[in-house]
């Protein structure tokens, strides 16, 4: 299973034998449960750094609009100005 195997099935990109919403329903239960444990980080550095793997998997995935709202729940302007930098996209309305 991989992020872009969900993305594919967005944007209807995908080979026939694929199990496009097997992909989808993977990735967003892998998803919901990795911002679960990130919300359980109490160390604001360690809960935005873990928010921008999920923002780069979300990328992935073509999961743009979820990708923007994660980004203001990052805190530690480090993070934040790296993510910005590698989707410079996620900054445009």
């Amino acid at each position: 299973m991989s992020a872009e195997n969900a993305g594919r099935e967005r944007e209807g990109n995908y080979q026939p034998l694929e199990r496009p919403t097997y992909e989808q329903d993977r990735y967003e239960k892998f998803r919901v449960e990795a911002l679960k444990l990130a919300d359980t980080l109490t160390d604001e550095f360690n809960r935005s750094a873990a928010v921008r793997f999920i923002i780069d998997v979300s990328i992935r995935a073509g999961d743009f609009d979820d990708a923007r709202a994660l980004l203001k729940h990052v805190k530690v302007d480090f993070i934040r100005d790296k993510i910005v930098a590698s989707y410079p996209q996620l900054t445009r309305k």
